[in-house]
């Protein structure tokens, strides 16, 4: 009797330890389930509390002008599968100061691309890789900026031409190449196609802007713009003046120039642009060619330059 008493009471120490250790791990699991709870009601209450100013980062824009409704990402996203480039309704904008843009800093012919203040710290690793390659990408526009359009750098207005967008173009137009006052232009003659494509360049470039020591300042833009192709178009016709003796009358009056490049009139005048030198076309096609190569109408061009274009 004496071991069969010992045995019952073996049994029923193991039993109550059993019983305690799992209520043990049922006031653990619930204790769990509190703090998460309260931590999930924590923060709705700070979400709700308007007295708390939450971080959001800086974007220079105001009221309904959302990243989104501009065409641009809002987010992070370096695979861009779901961009197209953007239409004349969507023309990237220029920073709305220096404070937030991406300088390059020009002096004597030379740019020189300069971080901003707001790129020192700590940042999580998609916004480095972000960073890395928009900084990557203007190094490349700087040493394109310094090696073709010197010039330009030395002076982007003159007491003679008060255009920059003018002085950008004048004597670098050429219908075969890249023309850099289109963005996919721009991105395939810096050769920033190479590390990174259309979208990103996009997002990228909208917040460069040259700055001289000078003190004058041009977002880059400013030369993406609808004006700069319509100025690009008038200095195509100026570097042709130059190179041979043209007929002016012949551009005179209204110029047809088909919408858009892939209908059937305008495949029939560039197939009249001699491919390896443009210039050898006649005036008229060359004309209608470099408005169709920009999408600009011809009229635009002869109401602000028609003085500069036929002036003998």
């Amino acid at each position: 009797m004496g071991k069969a008493s010992q045995q019952r009471g073996l049994a029923l120490r193991r039993a109550t330890k059993r019983a305690l250790s799992e209520k043990q791990t049922q006031g653990h699991h619930a204790a769990r389930q509190g703090f998460r709870e309260q931590s999930e009601l924590d923060a709705r209450l700070m979400a709700e509390d308007e007295d708390i100013d939450l971080w959001e980062p800086e974007t220079g824009l105001e009221g309904d002008d959302t990243l989104d409704s501009l065409g641009f990402d809002s987010d992070v996203d370096l695979t861009d599968d779901d961009e197209v480039p953007p239409s004349d309704a969507e023309a990237i904008l220029p920073p709305t100061s220096l404070a937030e843009a991406n300088l390059l800093i020009v002096h004597e012919g030379r740019a020189i691309s300069q971080p901003p203040d707001w790129n020192l710290g700590l940042h999580p690793s998609a916004w480095t890789e972000e960073r890395s390659l928009r900084f990557a990408m203007l190094e490349r526009v700087a040493a394109w900026f310094t090696e073709e359009r010197t010039s330009f750098l030395r002076a982007p207005v003159s007491p003679g031409n008060s255009d920059p967008l003018l002085n950008f173009s004048i004597g670098k137009t050429d219908l075969a190449g890249p023309i850099p006052v289109l963005e996919e232009g721009l991105l395939t003659a810096t050769d920033c196609d190479v590390i990174g494509d259309y979208s990103t360049f996009n997002r990228h470039i909208r917040y460069a802007t040259l700055k001289w020591t000078t003190g004058y300042h041009l977002p880059v833009a400013e030369l993406l713009s609808h004006q700069s192709r319509i100025a690009w178009v008038a200095a195509a016709i100026l570097d042709l003046r130059r190179e041979r003796s043209i007929n002016l009358d012949l551009l005179r009056g209204k110029l047809t120039v088909p919408k858009g490049k892939d209908s059937d009139d305008a495949r029939a005048i560039l197939r009249r642009i001699p491919v390896g030198n443009p210039r050898k076309a006649a005036p008229k096609d060359y004309a209608i060619a470099a408005c169709l190569k920009v999408q600009v109408a011809w009229d635009k061009v002869i109401q602000k330059y028609e003085e500069l274009i036929f002036n003998p």
